[in-house]
């Protein structure tokens, strides 16, 4: 990945320590043009940004601050960010109190995608800080002798000397897919959560992180506005949303599809008259032919040129590449989508913006589930149920930490959080830890070939539409609204999930029988007590011969696997794989090819570059539904 590698060493013992960090890049180096550039070094510190030519970086310097600035800043000019990032920094060096909140305010009123790295000449101090939504993932460790921070996980995993494992934060992930907090799958390496700030005082050896914002979603401040009202508002601010990204752009493409979120942003682009190329990719089982279709529709009437393209199943070359992009935090199964990536690379180079509808799926929909929780427990269970891989009894059995201890670690991180509704605690999990970690990592795979960015995390678009009420957001009520502003032929192209147009009889029909089919169903439920209605028999999933192949091999060989996961465990899978859905067997093997090829420093995956490991046919739904919501 592109991005920054830092490392500081409290005893200035730097020499046999930072060729980890500037040499380190080139040994995982998958593009020939990524280089290590703008080096800075003192005696206890060394910086590095290891890149490719056109992925954005500004250095500001004079006598008293050296400022480092990774990524964009949208809304405002050259002159205004050098002017207000120095201040800052000169508040974070000599104010503590007071720096915090003035970060705070800061990082509200300012929209961009970005890292920030200061240092004050004069007196050795360190500061790194990134935007409030934490769009570009940054991972660091810190012990009694140094500081570590970089933007790609393996480099911190070579460079932390005993390295381990973090089971809880496995068993998170093999649960729901991803890590909902600042904590990765490697012990004592974390995230940098949104609105992070680490600090560092080398004459004291002090090394600092706090977060000087956290949203909190039960407030609504726009509750007694109309929907009208808010949609209105919600039109200008992504009309100003894209304007800012489009301008620091030679190039604009944008990745459409049959959803809503993508044709919105298209329309956004078309209001304000920014030139854009649009892209849809075929899908290499051809499901998605409603979506092809309704994307042509839709950029016939955006007038733009719109390119089709086909994908190939995923090989093994797939996903060992994506496994060394971004080293297990993207799940192996959207590898395919690399293919789609590198065609726009080598079509329009690297020096464009790649829009995308990301975010939109979770912040402009109505996502309370229907239901009602009486308390912590019951919310903390649903979520739990909810989204599961593994069943909960096997899942703890496999990585040897009890249920009720996994549960409870859901639980403290629920509670962490500032609402005291359960609903909007739940809301809070999802955004924060579905849009903004798994989505956010996603939106990362990306940026290994060119700038991406989404205007739906446009800070002032985001901040507008958590503050409206959930209910406006039900049914898509606000969503038709919105986009009708925007561009009211739109509104009539069926949305290919549904097979009809956001507002429609059809999609109000299609949104009362999903809310129905939720319910609890009390004659099954008393007969099930009787033992009169017969479980449904287990369903038999199919895979592909290779992936298992692939699966076992590794299984067989990586012995540090049963250093973590229990062997019977691990057995019972690989020897029953019918048992289990596609997603959940491609959940853990990006878990463990993570760790054979941070272990090993190899991959059996080597031994299957040319097979096809695609997910065999019927089973496209959850790719559908679940993955493809990332808009690669």
């Amino acid at each position: 990945m592109p991005g920054l590698n830092f490392l500081f060493r409290f005893d200035g013992d730097l020499a046999s320590r930072k060729t980890v960090f500037t040499d380190g890049p080139n040994r995982f180096d998958l593009d020939f043009d990524y280089k290590n550039i703008d080096q800075k070094e003192t005696s206890n510190w060394v910086l590095s940004c290891h890149k490719y030519p056109e992925y954005p970086t500004t250095i500001f310097d004079d006598d008293e601050l050296y400022i480092y600035l990774e990524g964009k800043i949208y809304n405002k000019d050259h002159a205004t960010v050098s002017s207000e990032l120095k201040f800052l920094a000169r508040n974070i060096f000599t104010d503590g109190s007071g720096a915090a909140q003035r970060l705070r305010s800061w990082l509200l009123d300012v929209d961009g995608d970005f890292i920030v790295f200061c240092w004050n000449k004069l007196s050795g101090q360190i500061a790194l800080f990134n935007d409030v939504l934490g769009r570009l993932p940054l991972y660091y460790y810190h012990t009694e002798s140094e500081v570590a921070v970089s933007r790609n996980l393996k480099f911190l995993a070579d460079a932390i000397k005993k390295r381990q494992y973090d089971m809880m934060s496995m068993a998170q992930y093999l649960l729901i897919g991803y890590c909902p907090h600042h904590r990765t799958l490697l012990k004592n390496i974390y995230r940098l959560s949104p609105a992070g700030l680490l600090e560092i005082d080398g004459k004291r050896s002090r090394c600092s992180i706090k977060n000087v914002h956290v949203f909190n979603f039960e407030n609504k401040p726009h509750q007694s506005k109309s929907t009208r009202e808010n949609a209105s508002e919600l039109a200008r601010l992504m009309g100003q949303g894209v304007k800012n990204r489009a301008e620091s752009s030679a190039k604009n493409i944008l990745s459409l599809s049959g959803g809503l979120d993508s044709r919105t942003v298209g329309a956004a682009l078309y209001a304000q008259k920014i030139p854009f190329e649009a892209a849809t990719f075929i899908d290499y089982e051809k499901a998605r032919q409603l979506d092809i279709d309704c994307a042509r529709d839709i950029a016939k009437i955006l007038d733009c040129e719109h390119a089709i393209v086909p994908l190939s199943a995923p090989t093994g070359e797939n996903f060992l590449r994506l496994l060394r992009i971004k080293n297990g935090r993207n799940y192996l199964g959207i590898s395919f989508l690399l293919q789609f990536l590198e065609y726009l690379k080598q079509r329009h180079g690297r020096n464009f913006t790649y829009f995308t509808g990301n975010g939109g799926d979770r912040i402009a929909r109505d996502i309370r589930p229907n239901l009602y929780f009486q308390d912590m427990d019951e919310l903390t269970a649903y979520i739990c149920r909810r989204q599961q891989f593994f069943p909960e009894d096997e899942l703890s059995a496999l990585v040897q930490i009890s249920k009720e201890k996994i549960r409870q670690e859901v639980k403290e991180i629920l509670q962490s959080y500032p609402e005291n509704d359960l609903v909007q605690k739940f809301i809070h999990f999802e955004v924060h830890g579905d849009a903004l970690t798994r989505h956010v990592e996603g939106d990362d795979r990306t940026k290994h070939f060119f700038w991406t960015a989404t205007p739906y995390y446009s800070v002032p678009f985001f901040q507008y539409i958590m503050g409206i009420p959930d209910e406006q957001k039900r049914d898509f009520k606000l969503y038709k609204v919105f986009l009708d502003q925007l561009h009211f032929e739109l509104v009539a192209i069926p949305y290919a999930n549904i097979v009809a147009p956001v507002g429609s009889f059809r999609h109000k029909t299609y949104n009362l029988i999903r809310r129905v089919r939720k319910w609890p169903n009390p004659v099954r439920f008393c007969l099930r007590k009787l033992n009169l209605y017969p479980a449904p028999a287990p369903p038999q999933h199919i895979h592909s011969p290779h992936f298992i192949d692939c699966f076992r091999q590794q299984i067989e060989t990586c012995t540090v696997l049963s250093d973590y996961f229990s062997r019977p465990g691990l057995e019972k899978i690989i020897s029953h794989p019918q048992n289990y859905k596609n997603e959940a067997l491609e959940v853990l093997f990006t878990a463990t090819s993570m760790m054979e090829y941070f272990e090993c420093g190899k991959s059996t995956l080597e031994k299957f570059l040319s097979a096809d490991l695609s997910v065999p046919s019927g089973s496209w739904d959850w790719y559908r539904h679940k993955i493809l919501n990332d808009k690669a």
